[in-house]
């Protein structure tokens, strides 16, 4: 019915096919629907979609985003206005880059950054090379809205109440990076039972560290994930910095976002490298 609805079609089916490919090729079927949440998930309402709008300046970024206090340290308005203005300049930003790297094709991925006690988080349905910091949604950190964005008719994330989850298991977190992308997708069908609960990643040359990642299973609506999440987080992985959800895609997170954004982009060449090597038998 509109450009942007037939760009975000596209893309969304150029990421299946490739997917289904890969699938094909490691003897998986990837055209199975996400099960059913089971008893013990926590089922809550999904955000619905709201249409793309048209792309206007950003704004440049500036001052840090990295404080992990829950408060706002006795800073001014005028000071509080600068930080928030800063964090979804950048947001806007990274999003864009998100989406070159094809980690947010259509209107899938998203984004949370934390600043002291208030949460920024990307909305629902907006393309995410087309957002600009007035699309974003500021929050307290019990989930309240503070400010809606200047754009209207936007809603909140599916993800948003994972940000949530992360950044109570990490209270040094301040940002979180959900993907969907091809790598961490066809990662968590490299075991073909599909009953793998984490995958672990090896040392190679950039990337000298072990690395566990735990495996959830995909669930119809985000929000589904969060007892999965919780129990990730929790009790099985307490040191992890990385969830996949089978056969959907990853979050990540970090003490700042640069360390969040660089972990992505390590797992994420990490993930194709184990998955190419065994479709080459290796």
């Amino acid at each position: 019915d509109s450009w942007e609805q037939a760009k975000t079609q596209a893309e969304c089916l150029v990421f299946c096919l490739k997917c289904a490919v890969q699938a094909k090729l490691l003897g998986m079927d990837f055209s199975q629907p996400p099960p059913a949440a089971t008893t013990a998930d926590k089922k809550e309402d999904a955000t619905t979609d709201d249409p793309p709008k048209k792309k206007r300046k950003l704004e440049e970024s500036s001052g840090s985003t990295s404080t992990a206090n829950n408060d706002n340290n006795g800073k001014s308005p005028e000071e509080l206005e600068r930080e928030g203005e800063a964090a979804k300049a950048l947001m806007a930003q990274l999003s864009e880059y998100f989406y070159q790297k094809g980690w947010a094709t259509g209107t899938s991925g998203g984004l949370s950054i934390r600043v002291g006690g208030r949460v920024f988080a990307t909305p629902s349905g907006v393309q995410k090379e087309d957002m600009i910091g007035d699309d974003i949604f500021e929050l307290d950190m019990n989930s309240n809205v503070i400010q809606k964005p200047i754009t209207p008719n936007l809603r909140l994330s599916a993800s948003t109440s994972l940000w949530y989850v992360v950044y109570h298991h990490r209270p040094k977190a301040t940002c979180v990076i959900h993907t969907h992308d091809v790598e961490s997708t066809m990662a968590t069908l490299l075991d073909p039972t599909e009953q793998c609960r984490s995958l672990k990643l090896t040392p190679m040359e950039g990337h000298e560290t072990e690395e566990e990642v735990p495996v959830i299973d995909n669930r119809p609506t985000e929000p589904e994930l969060a007892p999965q999440m919780n129990q990730a987080l929790g009790e099985d992985y307490p040191n992890c910095s990385a969830v996949l959800v089978r056969r959907h895609g990853m979050y990540v997170w970090g003490d700042s976002w640069e360390q969040a954004k660089a972990l992505t982009e390590s797992l994420s060449f990490r993930l194709k490298c184990q998955v190419q090597a065994k479709l080459l038998g290796r």
